[in-house]
């Protein structure tokens, strides 16, 4: 890469050579031309190919699930597009920006940028960029449970591209047409735009929706209590999908198998599915589907009578799912029912009752704001928050706040206060999970690769630079709190002295 060849290239010609090579997965290469790129542009002030750099990389690490990084990178080529009033670039920046945004579920934050995506794109003519906006905009109205909003938002993307002959997409649109309208209540309509679907992907040889369609035909058979249908359609997906199990989508499939069989009281070979799928979660690293696993383990365990054993995991699906209540509110709400009947049959009737009154105001408050244009996204938000602090209550002894001497630490904002006195200084949420976890434990020593394993489970002794990893997250927190709370222990870790 150093070569004199390399070096003689323009800033946009090695930016071509990155794309190239992001284009061919090629990532270690993609980085290293970025690297390249950015120093050329800076030397030769070529400011349009230095904010396709931000562009590219924010692509590269949304691609690798680094979500934050790629936020923050499409952020920062945004800024520069209209610092330096790139007009050509201004419509891609708000395009990337939202993508990342949406799939990061930070639906309010996503909501202004795809406003103004939408609204620049019609002027400009440009048609599918329009089309990324709408159906943008039809998720979020899902997200509402605003389905009719949902479907007209949809249609009109389908539309653009139905004129624009990209049948692929027309394909993969039908089919969160179909989804919305199952969502709906109205699974006739939604088996029609299936088969539509289905047809226009088979004419065009497109392949990679297959599985897919599959699944959604088992989830209305399985919403019609057709269970043998809807199994039989699951194990059509598994086998589609099932290529010497590489496949990210195969965990998807195995959890839904698991749920019908558990549904079905078939509790021994749901088990087995379950287990088979957190195989395929750890293989593939499917964060997102871990809720859903922890919470089947849990509930057959309750179907067999092994209480503890249920709690266990359920505890475990409620500190994933909690957190994250806009991406997982319908197993969020079957957790805490589960939990709290857990903690009855254990005689927790506190708890069991804490469970049973959380979920029913949780229910109440989306069901009261359903449709709601701002309503429901805000409850979502407001969820979150008061889930993370009932499970650091009632798991952990925590509450909301973490107090030593004059410093005190919202545990869900993040944010960090001397005295009542906020800081202007916030913890990002690896930084958070490791100081939880030390207060979790406060008068106990945490070794460096039980701190490195808060944020990383995978982690062993045979990771690399384990001190060094711990050592940077204990030295984040005190700089961003500049108070030496956490007591280092040389050569074996860290603790906070109980006071």
């Amino acid at each position: 890469m150093s070569n004199k060849k390399t070096r003689d290239k323009t800033a946009a010609q090695l930016y071509r050579k990155a794309e190239r090579a992001y284009e061919q997965s090629n990532d270690s290469e993609a980085y290293a031309l970025i690297k390249l790129t950015r120093e050329k542009a800076r030397v030769l002030k070529d400011v349009a190919t230095l904010s396709c750099t931000y562009k590219l990389e924010a692509l590269l690490r949304a691609d690798s699930g680094e979500l934050e990084v790629a936020e923050r990178l499409a952020r920062k080529f945004l800024r520069s597009v209209e610092r330096y009033k790139l007009a050509d670039l201004h419509l891609i920046a708000l395009d990337v920006l939202s993508n990342i945004l949406m799939v990061s579920k930070k639906y309010l934050e996503a909501e202004p940028i795809v406003s103004k995506l939408l609204t620049k794109s019609r002027k400009l003519g440009e048609k599918l960029a329009e089309a990324d906006a709408l159906v943008q905009i039809a998720e979020l109205q899902e997200v509402r449970n605003n389905y009719q909003a949902s479907l007209v938002y949809l249609r009109d993307c389908i539309a653009i591209h139905e004129e624009d002959d990209t049948n692929d997409a027309v394909a993969t649109y039908l089919l969160d047409y179909a989804r919305v309208l199952f969502k709906s209540g109205d699974l006739i309509a939604a088996l029609e735009r299936i088969e539509k679907s289905e047809k226009l992907a088979k004419e065009h040889n497109y392949l990679m929706l297959k599985a897919e369609s599959l699944m959604l035909r088992g989830d209305i058979y399985s919403a019609t209590h057709d269970i043998n249908k809807a199994l039989a359609l699951y194990e059509q997906a598994f086998d589609e999908i099932d290529d010497g199990d590489q496949s990210p989508t195969l965990p998807n499939v195995l959890e839904r198998i698991g749920l019908l069989l558990l549904n079905s009281n078939e509790n021994n070979r749901a088990l087995d599915w379950y287990s088979f799928a957190r195989q395929q979660l750890d293989m593939h690293n499917v964060l997102n589907l871990y809720p859903f696993v922890e919470f089947g383990f849990g509930a057959c365990m309750n179907a067999m009578n092994n209480f503890n054993a249920a709690k266990d995991h359920l505890w475990k699906a409620l500190e994933i799912a909690g957190p994250n209540f806009v991406l997982h509110r319908e197993v969020t709400l079957n957790t805490l029912n589960q939990l709290a009947y857990a903690s009855k049959q254990l005689g927790e009737s506190d708890l069991s009752r804490s469970c049973e009154q959380l979920s029913s105001q949780f229910s109440q408050q989306l069901n009261s704001s359903s449709g709601s244009n701002i309503n429901v996204i805000s409850v979502l938000t407001d969820t979150q928050a008061e889930l993370t602090v009932f499970v650091s209550k009632n798991k952990f002894g925590l509450g909301r706040f973490f107090k030593h001497g004059a410093f005190r630490i919202d545990l869900v904002e993040r944010t960090v206060f001397r005295g009542k006195r906020k800081t202007g200084k916030s913890l990002t949420y690896p930084q958070i999970a490791v100081l939880t976890e030390l207060a979790r434990n406060q008068g106990k020593l945490l070794t460096h690769l039980e701190i490195v394993q808060v944020n990383n489970p995978k982690a062993d002794e045979k990771t690399e630079a384990i001190g060094a990893l711990s050592r940077y997250y204990i030295e984040k927190i005190r700089s961003v709190t500049n108070y030496s709370f956490i007591k280092t222990v040389w050569g074996e870790g860290y603790m906070i002295p109980k006071k």
